[in-house]
């Protein structure tokens, strides 16, 4: 079933302009990358990180499993924090497990799509968020705009989103 997991229309082709981008990243040192070759529209900063942990395309797919599983974790806390008074934790974590209702994510998790970064720095950057609005303590603020800085420099259009929050 998995292997048939491409409901946002495009993830597979995408994927193969992933693995190009990966090729560069682990063929050439930083001051010699063949920019023209890149393909994509975002930043490399997933590409500097798989070169960074990992060795194979093989991992690919492990982190942005990974990566999900870490925007899971982070959107539970979320939610947690914002209604876990009024809510059972178990009715909780079912409700934040609606994130892989999402086609785009899935798509993007299974195809090792560079966005799932981005989702996963956006979402810890909003726990952050929520956090120094809870506990009022400027270091919350802090790792907030860091992470925030970093899912921009993952994907550009988060810059909506981050204006939307701090704004």
């Amino acid at each position: 079933i998995l292997s048939l997991e491409n409901s946002s229309g495009g993830a597979e082709i995408d994927s193969t302009h992933v693995l190009n981008n990966f090729d560069l990243i682990k063929t050439y040192k930083l001051s010699n990358i063949p920019w023209e070759k890149y393909e994509s529209s975002s930043l490399p900063i997933y590409y500097f990180i798989l070169d960074i942990f990992f060795d194979t395309k093989k991992n690919l797919l492990n982190l942005n499993i990974f990566l999900s599983l870490v925007t899971l974790f982070f959107f539970f806390q979320i939610i947690k924090k914002k209604l876990g008074r009024r809510l059972d934790k178990s009715f909780i974590l079912l409700f934040s497990l609606v994130i892989f209702l999402s086609p785009y994510l899935r798509s993007s998790t299974f195809w090792a799509l560079e966005e799932v970064l981005g989702i996963c720095l956006f979402t810890i950057s909003l726990y952050f968020f929520f956090l120094n609005d809870i506990k009022k303590k400027s270091k919350y603020a802090f790792i907030s705009i860091i992470f925030a800085c970093l899912a921009f420099y993952s994907r550009q259009s988060y810059i909506f989103f981050i204006l939307y929050i701090f704004l």
